[in-house]
């Protein structure tokens, strides 16, 4: 059935954040379907008073509830559909209950896991380099300072081994660094052939990861993984380790970053992803806690070695843009589906993987690759 012969349809962007996600949207659908789509951004606090009036949810990094999926329910909501990867904020049970599909675009068809590798790299090397001390040299008009470090001959753990850490292998392995590789699932022959050390995401993987001089998180966040890297965790690592977060703020601790660049026992701490996302209005945070993002830039400016970025590990135009043709040819096939009456194809996944649509092969298969579910 042709687009042309349905009702305009209304997309909601949960969050201003990431705009560039919904521009690129809107821009796509605009010329394969002119006329047919409202494309709408609200701020966190907003998404209760626009969900009665949307066909799809986006949810970016906000929370799809219950409530408030129930609410949609009701109205007109069919489709929740991630931007990217993460469904951490989505309540599946809620969604089934209510008959609404869940979809999300794996990172490993989108370049994401390339791109977010190049972020966690730039950030290792950051810290391995004292970049924040090199602005200060520069703005007290000194040259020849700090000493830094060299990426080679470093051990680097990688914990999580999907599509990100995957991609962060390559690039380690062309710096001569020794590879330890961590993951939940099983490793295949051609996996563990990335890495010099290979280790399950256990009770066991301390034995193996205890002497890296960097961890890198890669992994998603579940009841498996919230809060993983602790103070038990730091206190069996090497002193002076570098810490970069490139998945979910939730992964790591955050009483035991601070007490560990206080104490020394934490090297440095680099992270795209904090501890709350989106982060609270100005008004709403007197304290400027802002996920997290206040208290460590104080760390830094008493001489800290910490560096932040604002959650653009996948926001590049690559990512971007691929991830716009899929979730628009994606949700355009959606309604024409439910438009014929043949939305059995889309389905659901159990446990902490994610639905993903069948449109063109409705007997898709999922398996776990690493930390995540992908296509067969």
């Amino acid at each position: 059935m042709s687009l042309s012969r349905l009702a305009r349809r209304t997309i909601l962007f949960c969050s201003t954040d990431f705009r560039e996600g919904a521009r690129l949207v809107r821009q796509r659908l605009s010329k394969s379907s002119p006329g047919m789509w409202n494309i709408i951004s609200c701020d966190h606090d907003q998404v209760e008073k626009h969900l009665p009036y949307c066909d799809v949810a986006v949810p970016l990094m906000g929370k799809l509830d219950r409530k408030r999926i129930e609410m949609g329910a009701n109205a007109k909501l069919k489709l929740i559909y991630q931007y990217g990867a993460g469904l951490e904020g989505v309540d599946f049970e809620a969604a089934k209950d209510n008959g609404i599909a869940i979809a999300n675009i794996p990172a490993k068809f989108t370049g994401n896991g390339m791109s977010t590798s190049e972020l966690a790299l730039f950030l290792l090397l950051g810290l391995i380099k004292k970049y924040h001390e090199t602005q200060v040299s520069l703005k007290n008009r000194e040259i020849g300072y700090p000493l830094g470090g060299t990426l080679s001959g470093k051990t680097v753990a990688i914990i999580g081994f999907g599509s990100i850490g995957k991609e962060l292998a390559k690039r380690l392995r062309a710096c001569e660094v020794k590879i330890i590789g961590v993951r939940r699932g099983k490793w295949t022959p051609e996996d563990a052939s990335m890495c010099d050390i290979v280790a399950r995401m256990d009770d066991s993987m301390m034995e193996e990861v205890r002497e890296a001089d960097a961890v890198v998180t890669a992994c998603p966040l579940n009841n498996e993984t919230r809060g993983m890297i602790n103070s038990d965790f730091l206190s069996q690592m090497r002193k002076g380790l570098l810490l970069i977060n490139v998945a979910r703020g939730g992964i790591v601790d955050k009483d035991a970053v601070f007490e560990g660049l206080e104490s020394g026992r934490l090297g440095g701490y680099a992270a795209d992803v904090h501890w709350q996302e989106p982060f609270p209005y100005e008004e709403d945070d007197p304290e400027g806690f802002q996920g997290g993002v206040g208290p460590l830039h104080a760390l830094r400016d008493k001489g800290a070695n910490v560096m932040l970025t604002p959650h653009v590990g996948g926001i590049t135009e690559l990512t971007y843009g691929l991830q716009t043709e899929m979730f628009s040819d994606r949700v355009e096939a959606f309604f024409s589906s439910e438009a014929e009456g043949i939305l059995e194809n889309w389905g659901y996944v159990e446990g902490n993987g994610c639905a993903l649509p069948a449109i063109t092969r409705p007997n898709w298969q999922f398996e776990e690759e690493g930390d995540t579910l992908s296509l067969v």
